[in-house]
């Protein structure tokens, strides 16, 4: 029997998914490949959506059904002692450590890669804030002092990578101990720790010398804390579960550029909801001390190292894009006037890339003129709407499109670029030395994360995929807002967080990496709260 018809509520919230799912997946299709999709293609998109939308939603709502009745403990804490906490945690600690030495081993002394040689060399060039200041210390600690100690800079780096890796391992086992804590299924904490312990993107960024790391174990932690204040208040009555809360809070602003969004976003949805409403006070200073700490610190390394701001164009990579697609799609459409307008604001927009913004950002001077950039963008906006629209879609199509390939190809798929899905290079000149321990292991991760290999293994390639996360969260705040849970602050705070990416220059893993890691505490929330009650449902 159909769920789909039977009323209109329904309906009406499984199509509000199915519809978005299918014609992005759709068009994400034609847009992999081309610059821009037909009519004809649009349309063919449009009627497919209209077929497949449907059994989407009916899928939604089987899986509805299922979730109302999945059996959850509904109690926190309870039967579940101070030591068999510690021991399971200390259990996930070792498990992950396990999976991931091998990954050292091979990659040995870590994977030196990503933006280290402009955090590296700040320390004789001055320092700048692009990069935030606290994890370019981390990496200098370590690089100069511990690596200058021991005369050699690989040692140094390899300190700083296992030294990671059981800072993450730790913070990620937090995660698991919550899950254990209030009740979820062995078999699915099982899974879940195992996903952990050999998903590449898991082991191979828990060695690679990007901030990404510490800020997604901080984001993990905060949305727990976030769980416990929108559904067990009760849990912050000891002063070491606020201080945890206090701390995710400062990590979570100081690790990343864009988390101050995020974290400033969702506790104005959090005062909404946990203070007015509910007069949860303690939320109210607790988040505040966290904020108030964090610009603190920031402002006080920023004074202390006399560090100069990033690069404004870093904030404006979709705007560059937009533009510079229409430049590239209407150019025969466009003024002379026009033309030269955003030739002015982007010298280099005949580089532009459709997935990648650096090209164009670069050189861009809106940073310099934002009135000028945005009179620009505005009337373009105005003349070419869907075309802004497809810049976006083109732009995001790793976040959006769960088949997707472009996210793993920015920087190139060759053995000897060794930047395919995952970075594994090592920057040159600065003396850190590539040797590995386990030679088997990094020709296999080489060959099915360099070259990408592992597109063609379907499940893998489902599992590695930015997009299949994305779509999970949606599909779980569609089920908050159909069933009328709590967690509106939880599924803010990271809703607020994509939407920065979606601005941002480009879409690789590391940069999702976050989102993916809170996805089994969203899930837990909405099974956890077992006392609601129930839209009344409009029969049709």
């Amino acid at each position: 029997m159909f769920e789909l018809f039977k009323n209109k509520r329904d309906t009406t919230i499984a199509l509000a998914f199915g519809i978005p799912f299918c014609f992005i997946n759709l068009l994400g299709k034609y847009l992999e490949s081309h610059l821009t999709a037909s009519f004809d293609n649009v349309l063919f998109v449009i009627l497919n959506t209209i077929f497949f939308s449907p059994i989407v939603g009916e899928i939604y709502l089987r899986l509805r059904k299922y979730l109302i009745s999945y059996p959850l403990s509904s109690s926190f804490e309870s039967e579940i002692t101070l030591k068999q906490k510690y021991i399971y945690f200390l259990i996930c600690v070792v498990c992950m450590n396990l999976a991931y030495i091998p990954v050292l081993l091979a990659y040995y002394p870590g994977l030196f890669a990503y933006d280290v040689a402009w955090q590296i060399s700040q320390s004789t060039g001055g320092y700048y804030r692009h990069h935030p200041l606290i994890h370019t210390l981390y990496l200098q600690f370590f690089y100069y002092i511990v690596g200058e100690k021991c005369n050699n800079y690989t040692v140094g780096i390899a300190c700083a990578s296992a030294m990671q890796m059981f800072l993450f391992t730790m913070m990620v086992s937090y995660i698991h101990l919550f899950l254990y804590t209030i009740g979820v299924n062995v078999k699915i904490r099982r899974v879940l720790l195992a996903l952990s312990s050999l998903l590449p993107y898991f082991s191979v960024l828990s060695i690679s010398m990007t901030k990404d790391v510490f800020f997604t174990g901080f984001m993990g932690i905060l949305c727990v804390c976030l769980f416990y204040w929108e559904k067990y208040p009760p849990h912050y009555n000891t002063v070491g579960n606020i201080g945890l809360y206090i701390i995710s809070v400062i990590g979570v602003i100081l690790f990343r550029n864009n988390g101050i969004f995020a974290v400033v976003m969702s506790f104005g949805i959090g005062t909404g909801i946990l203070v007015i409403k509910r007069k949860n006070f303690k939320y109210l200073w607790s988040t505040l001390t966290g904020i108030i700490l964090a610009l603190i610190i920031s402002e006080g390394l920023s004074f202390t190292l006399s560090a100069g701001k990033g690069s404004g164009n870093e904030a404006l990579s979709l705007p560059y894009q937009q533009i510079s697609y229409v430049y590239h799609a209407k150019k025969e459409e466009l003024s002379n006037e026009e033309l030269s307008e955003i030739l002015e604001i982007i010298p280099t927009v005949e580089n532009y890339n459709p997935h990648l913004s650096d090209p164009v950002k670069g050189s861009a001077t809106g940073n310099q003129n934002l009135r000028k950039l945005f009179s620009c963008y505005i009337r373009l906006f105005q003349k070419y709407p869907l075309d802004y629209f497809q810049a976006f879609l083109q732009h995001n199509l790793g976040y959006f499109y769960i088949g997707d390939k472009t996210h793993a190809a920015i920087y190139g798929t060759t053995a000897e670029s060794r930047q395919g899905y995952l970075l594994t290079d090592t920057k040159d000149g600065f003396g850190v030395i590539h040797v590995s321990r386990f030679s088997a292991l990094e020709k296999l991760y080489e060959y099915l994360y360099t070259t990408n290999k592992y597109q063609e293994l379907f499940i893998l390639r489902l599992l590695c995929s930015p997009a299949t996360y994305f779509w999970m969260i949606l599909l779980l705040f569609t089920y908050v807002l159909d069933m009328g849970r709590r967690g509106i602050v939880t599924f803010t705070l990271i809703g607020f967080f994509i939407l920065t990416l979606l601005a941002g220059p480009c879409v690789l893993i590391r940069y999702a990496f976050p989102y993916i890691v809170c996805i089994p505490i969203l899930l837990t929330m909405i099974l956890s709260d077992k006392n609601y009650e129930r839209p009344k449902e409009e029969n049709g």
